[in-house]
């Protein structure tokens, strides 16, 4: 509490929307959700505490128990929060109460509940890279553009417009394309959203009215500002069935 008061006073609480995405979280997942973060930046922690040696190059957050995850790139500092708000609220047992770690551009399973401390140190690094790959090396959640609140094989009305909605993301890369086919992918509808903050997921809506009865399967896929494409195994499909008469 003394210490939420002090970085309050100091002006140094930042309330902003974030995303929390698990690094498993296939393409049609749920692992990953969206919310309004208030916390206070790691960084201001640490000069708080004496600031960094000369050669460190990572900051370890320590959980309540003594465990820890892989450190944190100090590159990555500026994206990292000690959360104790979500949506305006202060945080309850099942997010961690009192407080959590919060790394924006990296996966959940850095994320660390009660945290206990910070270390900042010089430990060797790996990079570390977010996402899935197969044994082909193609990404198969990166990026992931995901169809939302459809049920398979729900029918909708010949001749009104229909609205799908749903998710893109890519982890630490954003999402500048989003691309729709109602053809089996013979032909696709491109949408380009231009540069998108990757802290956040991006939400999107594609209308589209059918023009005569039958079943229709919407695919939909992503382009990063590096240039990934969601790989062609992993795109997500949703099939509907339209139907002049839908009380029928």
């Amino acid at each position: 509490v003394d210490l939420i008061a002090e970085a309050e006073e100091a002006g140094v609480v930042v309330t902003k929307q974030s995303k929390m995405v698990c690094e498993l979280n296939p393409t049609g997942g749920g692992g990953i959700g969206q919310t309004e973060i208030t916390g206070i930046p790691v960084s201001w922690l640490i000069e708080r505490a004496g600031g960094m040696t000369d050669g460190t190059n990572s900051v370890r957050c320590v959980r309540a128990d003594g465990s820890s995850k892989s450190g944190i790139d100090v590159a990555k500092l500026e994206d990292n929060y000690l959360v104790y708000k979500m949506g305006g609220e202060y945080l309850d047992a099942r997010r961690g109460f009192p407080c959590t770690n919060w790394v924006e551009g990296y996966d959940a399973q850095i994320f660390s509940k009660q945290p206990s401390g910070y270390i900042v140190s010089s430990d060797v690094m790996d990079e570390r890279v977010c996402g899935q790959v197969n044994q082909e090396d193609a990404h198969v959640n990166r990026p992931n553009a995901t169809i939302c609140g459809t049920p398979e094989g729900v029918i909708i009305e010949t001749g009104k417009p229909f609205t799908f909605e749903g998710y893109a993301d890519a982890f630490d890369e954003a999402v500048t394309k989003i691309e729709f086919s109602m053809d089996g992918g013979k032909t696709w509808t491109a949408f380009d959203l231009g540069q998108t903050d990757p802290r956040q997921w991006v939400w999107w809506t594609f209308t589209w009215t059918p023009e005569t009865d039958g079943s229709y399967v919407l695919m939909t896929r992503g382009t990063t500002d590096t240039g990934l494409v969601t790989d062609e195994g992993y795109i997500h499909k949703v099939m509907v069935t339209a139907k002049t008469n839908v009380e029928e």
